[in-house]
This record gives structure tokens, sequence and C-alpha cells, in this order.
């Protein structure tokens, strides 16, 4: 694994530790994912290293029992279960492009992002994003990988000490 700090991942790379930590980490059960890179928006600036996303605007959880469906045309539910996630929530995971780093501290990042669609793939909203259900799944990937990857709520001091903003944004930070 490259440990030199000049490591940016792309969508092949991250499509790739995906599908080998998806069956190590979560013995394959993470379903299909699209991925990208985001340098510009909310988070874009520094204090955002990775995103999970449910890209269909159309999905929506009961506030009560956190039942999450898709609010089709005349207001009909369809609601989300493992079997249908995918196509129905077209999730998505993405890396702030604006990095340079450790392929580790990358791939920290991304596991952390796979524990949040964990979360999410069998149709209930957590209620809160690195609440209980996260942080079980985070307990089961630190044992599966020996101690590899310690999910948190944020990034530890260690993995951001593998990471570096590009020149530009932090000129940026400096004007601010």
């Amino acid at each position: 694994m490259n440990t030199e700090k000049n490591f940016t991942p792309n969508e092949h790379w991250m499509a790739e530790k995906y599908n080998e930590l998806n069956n190590t980490l979560f013995n394959g059960k993470l379903s299909d994912c699209a991925f990208g890179i985001f340098t510009t928006g909310k988070g874009s600036g520094g204090n955002t290293l990775g995103l999970f996303k449910i890209t269909n605007k159309n999905i929506k959880a009961d506030r009560y029992t956190r039942k999450m469906f898709h609010l089709n045309y005349g207001n009909d539910k369809t609601y989300i279960n493992n079997d249908n996630f995918v196509t129905l929530c077209k999730p998505k995971i993405e890396l702030n492009g604006n990095y340079h780093g450790t392929e580790h501290a990358f791939l920290c990042t991304l596991v952390h992002e796979m524990c949040h669609y964990y979360t999410y793939m069998y149709g209930w909203a957590p209620t809160q994003a690195h609440g209980k259900e996260f942080r079980n799944i985070g307990y089961a990937v630190a044992s599966r990988s020996n101690g590899v990857f310690t999910i948190q709520r944020i990034a530890t001091a260690e993995q951001m000490s593998e990471l570096e903003l590009n020149d530009e944004m932090k000129a940026k930070q400096e004007k601010r």
C-alpha cells in the first residue's frame, strides 16, 4: 500500500476497493453503488472527507417508524427493502478530491462511507447519522479488519495527518 502523501483517489480505484472491502469486511452484503469525486460544494473546503448519498430525491422516511419509502406519482408509496434499495435509492459514495494523502487514509474514508451504506440498505433510516446502527457496523468492521479500520464519527488526528488539502483549497482557507 502506498504510504506516500501523493495519492489521489479516482472512481476506478474506488470501485475496485469497494468490491474488495465489501467482500472482506461486509461479507459481500453491499449492493451496487455509484462513485464520484467532489471538489466543490458543501464540505469541499476541507471539513468533509467523504459522503454517502441516496441520490433519488423521492425517498422519504416515516418519522415514527423510520421505514424508508419511494414516493411515487399520486402519493403511492413503495417501501424500501434490500431487494429494491439500489434501484429506488440510487446510492453513491463520493470522496473529497481536494485532498491528497496516503492510500490508507482514503481507504479509511471509503470504509466509513460503506458503513453508512450498510445502515440504510435494508430500508430503515438511522435515527442519527453516526448513531447506534452506525457504531454497531463500525465495531464489526473493526473486528473483521483486525483493527486496521477503526470507524469513528470523525477522522482521527492520525488519519488527518495522512491527508493534506491541495494548494488551491489551502489558499481559500487562508483568505477566510
